[in-house]
C-alpha cells in the first residue's frame, strides 16, 4: 500500500524483482561499512597552500541570493492571495522552487548546525498534510480546519512539531503542500474576509454567523468561509516566517564565519570537509529514495531529483570551481582528492541528465554518491594526520 505524503511511502517487495537492484543494495551496504579503513597514505608534512577567499565569497553570494529569493516568494504570495487564480499560483510555485533551491545550496555550503532549531523551522520534512489542512477522506482534519485555534505566527510556531517531527506547520514544506497540492480555489478571497481579520468562528453569536438565503443562519457556510480565510492567513504567515527565520539563519552563518576566521586555514578546511561529509550523507539518502521511488525532499513539487542535483553541484563548487579547495588538498592526498573530484563530476553529470531517469541511471548515480562519504573520510583522515604532525 502507498500513502500520499512524504516519508510514509511504503514500496512493495516487488521492488526487489530485479537481481541488479539487490546487487546494488549489497554494494551500497558494503560501501557504507563503518569499519572500513579510510586513512590514505598521506604525504607527511607537505606544505599546504589554502586560499579560502573564493569559498567565503561563494557562501556569501549564495546566502544573499537565498534572502532575495525568499523575499520574492513573500511578494509572490501576496500577489497570489490578491488574485488567487491558476496563473498566479503557477508564478507562486516558480517562486517557491527558486527560494527553496537557493536554501538547499546554502544548506550544502555554509556552516550550519544540523541540529539547530532554525533548520527544523525552515525546512522540516517529511510532513503530515492532514496535520496542517483537511484531506479528502478527513474534511475536518488539520489546524486550518480547527476553528477553535487562532491562526497566528505564534500559534503556528507553537503547533510546529507538537508531538511528532512530521507535525509540520512552518517552513518551506508546509507552504509547498498548500501551493502545490491544493488548487487556487482553496484560497478564494470571499466577500467579507481579510487577511488581517479572519471571519468570526461559526458557533459564536448568531449575528456573527453567515446568513443563508432568506436570512437563515448558515453555520456550514460560515465555517467554509472561515476555513478559506484561515488557509489564506496561514499561507501569508508561512511566507513571512520563512523570511524572518532565514534572515536569522544567515545572520548566524555570518557570525560563525567571522568566529572561524581566527582558526588556521588548515583547521577551517577540516571544518569544511566535515560539513561536506554530512552533506554527502544527505545526498546518499536522497539518491536512495529516488532509486526506490520513495517520496523524498520536495515530493509535492516533484523537485526531489533537482534538490539532489543542487546538493551535488554545491559540493562540486566547493572542491572544483569556483572555490577550488581540491587544489589545496592535492599535495596532501593526491589519490583521495582525485577520486573525490572525479566522483563529484560523474555524479553531477548523471544527476543533471533529463528526467525521468531510468532505474539503471538511478542505480549508477546511487553507487557514485555512496562513494562520496568515504572519499571525504579519506581526506579528513589525511588532514587530521597532517595537523597532528604525523
Amino acid at each position: 500500500m502507498t500513502v500520499a505524503y512524504p516519508g510514509k511511502t511504503s514500496k512493495p517487495m516487488a521492488l526487489l524483482r530485479h537481481g541488479g537492484f539487490m546487487l546494488l543494495v549489497l554494494l551500497v551496504g558494503a560501501c557504507s561499512d563503518p569499519g572500513r579503513s579510510t586513512a590514505p597514505a598521506a604525504l607527511s608534512r607537505v606544505p599546504l597552500h589554502i586560499d579560502l577567499q573564493a569559498y567565503h565569497s561563494l557562501v556569501d553570494a549564495q546566502t544573499r541570493k537565498s534572502l532575495i529569493f525568499a523575499e520574492t516568494l513573500r511578494l509572490s504570495t501576496e500577489q497570489f492571495l490578491h488574485t488567487p487564480d491558476a496563473t498566479q499560483q503557477a508564478a507562486l510555485q516558480t517562486a517557491w522552487l527558486k527560494a527553496h533551491n537557493a536554501f538547499v545550496a546554502v544548506l550544502a555550503l555554509a556552516a550550519i548546525d544540523q541540529q539547530a532549531p532554525l533548520l527544523f523551522q525552515i525546512d522540516a520534512w517529511p510532513i503530515e498534510p492532514g496535520y496542517l489542512d483537511s484531506l479528502p477522506a478527513y474534511p475536518d482534519s488539520g489546524l486550518i480546519s480547527d476553528v477553535t485555534l487562532a491562526i497566528t505566527a505564534e500559534s503556528l510556531r507553537e503547533q510546529h512539531g507538537f508531538t511528532d517531527s512530521q507535525e509540520v506547520s512552518l517552513g518551506f514544506h508546509a507552504m509547498e503542500y498548500l501551493i502545490f497540492a491544493r488548487s487556487a480555489a482553496d484560497f478564494l478571497n470571499l466577500p467579507g474576509t481579510t487577511l488581517s481579520q479572519p471571519q468570526p468562528t461559526a458557533g459564536t453569536d448568531g449575528d456573527q454567523q453567515q446568513q443563508g438565503e432568506g436570512g437563515e443562519v448558515d453555520p456550514a457556510g460560515a465555517v467554509a468561509t472561515d476555513v478559506l480565510s484561515r488557509r489564506r492567513q496561514t499561507l501569508k504567515i508561512l511566507a513571512d516566517l520563512i523570511n524572518q527565520d532565514l534572515y536569522q539563519l544567515v545572520t548566524g552563518i555570518n557570525t560563525a564565519t567571522t568566529a572561524s576566521s581566527t582558526a588556521t586555514p588548515a583547521n577551517q578546511l577540516l571544518a569544511i570537509l566535515t560539513r561536506s561529509r554530512h552533506t554527502s550523507d544527505r545526498a546518499l539518502a536522497a539518491s536512495q529514495q529516488l532509486l526506490t521511488g520513495e517520496a523524498g525532499h520536495g515530493a509535492f513539487s516533484s523537485s526531489s531529483a533537482e534538490i539532489l542535483q543542487l546538493t551535488l553541484r554545491s559540493l562540486q563548487q566547493v572542491f572544483s570551481s569556483p572555490a577550488d579547495l581540491g587544489q589545496a588538498l592535492l599535495p596532501l592526498a593526491p589519490k583521495a582528492t582525485a577520486d573525490l573530484l572525479a566522483t563529484l563530476a560523474q555524479a553531477q553529470t548523471l544527476s543533471g541528465a533529463p528526467q525521468p531517469a531510468s532505474e539503471a541511471d538511478h542505480a549508477q548515480l546511487t553507487l557514485l554518491v555512496a562513494a562520496l562519504p568515504h572519499h571525504f573520510d579519506d581526506l579528513i583522515a589525511a588532514l587530521n594526520s597532517h595537523l597532528a604532525g604525523h
